[in-house]
């Protein structure tokens, strides 16, 4: 029992190491790209959190929520609310509701990928490994893919699709429980595809299928 535990969490540490060296690769070319073109403009960077700010009606990665637009930069209208303070307004893709952010929080944020990368995604797809949990135990299996989901990462997202699919094929999990944490996965990955190659988000997984194969 505690050799089958040892082996699930080094594959547990393995898959987010995978994934964590990705997207600090990825979100640094990201930075320097947006940084440079801010300083070229004539744009103070200095206290810029992480270097990104973001505007009304621009549509960002907010979390584990996905794909949101920003409607307001203003601080919250409610009785004890510092006047003073500005938040994020937001609206998600999928989903009803407002979230709000301060716009100095700490929580993840970033802007939507470009077409490019979009593309440059769905032709890596097939080279992207399974994220496979070796533990049948439920609240494990959950703990697995919520570390993936934290990751925040296109590509992680891509596997944990992958590797629920394989579990449900082998019959590892029940349905409801993966294809709950699937479609959760499906409308935060379709939901930036959608807005970064301007398409409806239903078209997504036909245009993926089309160019490289089911995920």
């Amino acid at each position: 029992k505690d050799v089958k535990h040892e082996k699930h969490r080094k594959n547990r540490e393995k898959m987010k190491n995978y994934f964590k060296k990705r997207v600090e690769f990825s979100r640094t070319i990201r930075y320097n790209s947006y940084v440079n073109g801010l300083r070229e403009v004539g744009f103070c960077v200095r206290g810029v959190k992480r270097g990104f700010m973001f505007e009304i009606g621009e549509k960002i990665i907010y979390g584990e929520n996905g794909v949101c637009t920003v409607t307001n930069i203003a601080p919250l209208e409610m009785s004890g609310a510092p006047k003073e303070k500005l938040y994020y307004h937001m609206i998600p893709l999928v989903g009803s509701g407002t979230y709000f952010a301060p716009v100095d929080t700490n929580a993840f944020m970033r802007p939507i990928i470009s077409r490019a990368e979009a593309e440059a995604l769905i032709d890596s797809i097939p080279g992207i490994p399974p994220a496979i949990c070796n533990d049948n135990r439920f609240n494990h299996v959950d703990a697995f893919y919520r570390d993936l989901f934290k990751l925040h990462t296109n590509e992680a997202l891509v596997s944990v699709i992958k590797g629920l699919n394989c579990r449900m094929a082998e019959k590892k999990t029940r349905s409801t429980r993966a294809e709950a944490t699937m479609k959760r996965a499906k409308d935060i990955l379709h939901g930036e595809l959608s807005v970064a190659l301007d398409m409806d988000m239903g078209q997504v997984e036909n245009y993926i299928q089309e160019r490289v194969g089911a995920i």
